[in-house]
C-alpha cells in the first residue's frame, strides 16, 4: 500500500449506489469531501474554513463519536483498545465537512494506521435519518495490514434505510492509491447481494481558492446529500418496497467485523 495521507486534502468524491433486490435502483451524483489526519486538525483552517464556528466551511468535532468536543482521539483509542488494537499511530478522517453550518454524513471512514504508515483498521462510522449513529470497525485476524484487495465481513445491525431490514451482512473493501482513495460497501442477505454502494475520492489541495471553486460547482452540497436520500426513498416508496419504520436506538453503538480463526 503506498503511503496515506499526510496533510489535509480537499475531495471531488464520486458516489453511487446500485440496489439489486427486491427491485432494482440505481443512482450516482457528485459531492466534496475532506481527509486529513486528526492529529492535524488546526490545519485545516484557512480563511474560508474554520474549526467549530460558522464560515463556508468547517469542521465541528461534535459532529462525531461520542460528542466530545475536545477529544476524538481519545474516543477512537478507546475502541480500539476494546478489540486488542493498541498500535495505532495516526488515524486519517474521510468525511463532508459542514457547508453553511449544516452537513450530514451517511458514512464517515476513519483510516488507522501503524508506525509502518499500515492500514491495520477502519472505523465507518455511520448515520440514519433518525438521528441516530453507528460504528463498524473492520480488521484482520491477527491486525495483518488491510491491502486493497480484501473484503472484510460484518453483521448488519443498524438501521439505515427504511426499506430494508436489519438482517444479513456487509462487506468492506478500502483501496487507495497515489491520488485517489475508494470505499466499497456490498450488502447481502442469505449471500445475495441485495446492495453495491461505492465512494471514489480523487485527491486535491486543501486549500482557499479550491474551497471557493468547489462551492460555486457544488453550492450547498451537504444539503443536496440529505434532500437525495429523500428523493430516492419516495421512488422506493412508488415501486412499492416494504417499508420498516426507525426502530428505538440499539443499546451497543459498534459491531466488530467477522474475522477467520
Amino acid at each position: 500500500m503506498e503511503k496515506m495521507i499526510e496533510k489535509p486534502l480537499l475531495i471531488k468524491g464520486d458516489i453511487m449506489h446500485h440496489r439489486f433486490l427486491p427491485k432494482k435502483n440505481h443512482f450516482d451524483y457528485k459531492s466534496t469531501y475532506i481527509s486529513f489526519p486528526i492529529s492535524q486538525t488546526r490545519q485545516l483552517k484557512k480563511a474560508l474554513f474554520s474549526l467549530g464556528k460558522f464560515n463556508l466551511f468547517g469542521f465541528y468535532n461534535s459532529d462525531y463519536g461520542n460528542k466530545d468536543v475536545g477529544n476524538l482521539r481519545g474516543w477512537l483509542d478507546q475502541i480500539l483498545k476494546e478489540s486488542s488494537i493498541n498500535n495505532i499511530e495516526e488515524i486519517i478522517l474521510v468525511t463532508h465537512p459542514r457547508v453553511v453550518g449544516y452537513v450530514f454524513n451517511p458514512v464517515s471512514f476513519w483510516l488507522c494506521l501503524n508506525d509502518k504508515h499500515q492500514l491495520i483498521a477502519v472505523l465507518s462510522e455511520v448515520n440514519n435519518t433518525c438521528g441516530q449513529k453507528h460504528n463498524y470497525l473492520c480488521f484482520k485476524d491477527g491486525l495483518k495490514p488491510i491491502e486493497s484487495s480484501d473484503w472484510i465481513e460484518t453483521k448488519k445491525e443498524f438501521y439505515v434505510s427504511p426499506f430494508m431490514k436489519i438482517e444479513g451482512k456487509y462487506k468492506f473493501r478500502f483501496e487507495y492509491k497515489k491520488d485517489s482513495m475508494s470505499f466499497y460497501i456490498n450488502y447481502l442477505v442469505k449471500d445475495k447481494l441485495q446492495l453495491s454502494t461505492l465512494l471514489k475520492c480523487n485527491f486535491q489541495e486543501f486549500n482557499s481558492k479550491n474551497l471557493l471553486v468547489s462551492f460555486l460547482k457544488m453550492p450547498f452540497f451537504t444539503f443536496k446529500t440529505i434532500i437525495l436520500i429523500h428523493y430516492q426513498a419516495i421512488k422506493l416508496y412508488l415501486k412499492s418496497i416494504k417499508y420498516y419504520k426507525c426502530p428505538e436506538a440499539l443499546k451497543k453503538n459498534i459491531t466488530i467485523s467477522k474475522n477467520e480463526k
